[in-house]
């Protein structure tokens, strides 16, 4: 136990090798089986972490059921396999973030390779409350995507080369940098697309609270507020033009045209 200035409130400390560096280390009902705190090269299987200043520089943060109420969670290579994952201010700088069920209430989750600059976001039931999510190559396998400002520079959201297996995707003000979202090779397994003030070669979609099986689709200038989007019983004729189609039979199929695919 060394260079702390505080170690209180705690029901159990056991086992650590080493703990120090810390500036407070309180209210936990229990620490245990944990090498280091500070600097660390593992911190596993505690059951609390909780209102810490500061815990960075370890390579492992695993197996805990909540790490919450800190203001700084950063520079470490691995956070998995944890249930809760709430209430930082920053997360930032972790080369995989994986298989935690909740990440959220975080104004900023940015410059780690999984995260931001990522290579893959993956297997979290839900990613919600951040300001910012961006410059992902792919963001796929999530349940939930929501109350994001900006979901930018992605080469799959918006190279359009596959979204897929999402059930909502919804509250983002824009949706930008795509070739084409009704030519992507994929768009599947969404249950809603909603509340986007930019969808590529649109000029809106918004307030639709299902993207298939929809009853209208007008203009393809503007779609909005419309309960389905494909499958429709009324197609307007700016949609016909723009197609180079000849009837609503012809639009249905071009429509269906990537599900068959």
């Amino acid at each position: 136990m060394c260079k702390c200035s505080v170690v209180c409130g705690c029901s159990v400390v056991c086992e650590f090798l080493v703990m120090c560096e810390c500036s407070v280390v309180c209210e936990c009902s229990v620490v245990c089986e944990c090498s280091v705190v500070c600097g660390c090269s593992v911190m596993c299987e505690c059951s609390v972490v909780c209102e810490c200043l500061v815990m960075c520089k370890c390579s492992v943060v695993c197996g805990c059921s909540v790490v919450c109420g800190c203001s700084v969670v950063c520079e470490c290579s691995v956070v998995c396999e944890c249930s809760v994952v709430c209430g930082c201010s920053v997360v930032c700088g972790c080369s995989v973030m994986c298989e935690c069920s909740v990440v959220c209430e975080c104004s900023v989750v940015c410059e780690c390779s999984v995260v931001c600059v990522c290579s893959v976001v993956c297997g979290c039931s839900v990613v919600c409350g951040c300001s910012v999510v961006c410059g992902c190559s792919v963001v796929c396998g999530c349940s939930v995507v929501c109350g994001c400002s900006v979901a930018c520079g992605c080469s799959v959201v918006c190279g359009c080369s596959v979204v897929c297996e999402c059930s909502v995707v919804c509250e983002c003000s824009d949706v930008c940098e795509c070739s084409v979202v009704c030519v992507c090779s994929v768009v599947c397994e969404c249950s809603v697309v909603c509340e986007c003030s930019v969808l590529c070669g649109c000029s809106v979609v918004c307030g639709c609270s299902v993207v298939c099986g929809c009853s209208v689709v007008c203009g393809c200038s503007v779609v909005c507020e419309c309960s389905v989007v494909c499958e429709c019983s009324v197609v307007c004729e700016y949609l016909l033009i723009d197609l180079g189609l000849n009837s609503c039979e012809e639009v249905k199929l071009w429509l269906l045209k990537p599900l068959i695919l």
